[in-house]
């Protein structure tokens, strides 16, 4: 299999250096990108080729406004309209984020994992979203 790339949206340091040194070393590429315009800057870098294996995980409680998560998602689906797997990575609860965001209960491709967890439930929650895992955990809640 390729090498996955993983967008990081992520403004607390350490939590994205843990999780990007994680992932880098399981073979993955890692892009921590700190705002918005980071993460749309680093979207676009992107081949047509690599975007195959490109994986999005944001942090919905950053920004000003402690929700720009929710506004990237919303951008990349509408604006760019590009279809990548998101987990997102939050202190909120699936069900509230879901009432914020009602367009991603009817996608198979997106998932929440609730902080704090643990790197053996990121990894669990990113299988799941490639189709790699065998089931969801408890953590991560998906709609099918």
């Amino acid at each position: 299999m390729a090498q996955r790339i993983i967008l990081h949206l992520e403004d607390f340091d350490i939590h994205g250096d843990v999780v990007a040194r994680h992932l880098s070393a399981q073979g993955d590429q890692v892009w921590l990108c700190k705002d918005a315009k980071d993460f749309f800057e680093a979207l676009t870098a992107l081949a047509p080729d690599e975007l195959d294996r490109t994986f999005v995980l944001l942090d919905v409680g950053i920004g000003a406004d402690r929700e720009a998560g929710i506004s990237v998602y919303r951008r990349l689906r509408k604006e760019f309209r590009i279809d990548l797997p998101v987990l997102f990575v939050t202190i909120w609860q699936a069900d509230r984020l879901e009432a914020a965001l009602p367009e991603i209960r009817d996608r198979v491709a997106v998932g929440v994992l609730s902080k704090p967890f643990s790197l053996r439930e990121l990894d669990s929650a990113l299988e799941a979203l490639s189709g790699e895992g065998e089931g969801e955990s408890d953590d991560m809640h998906r709609e099918d």
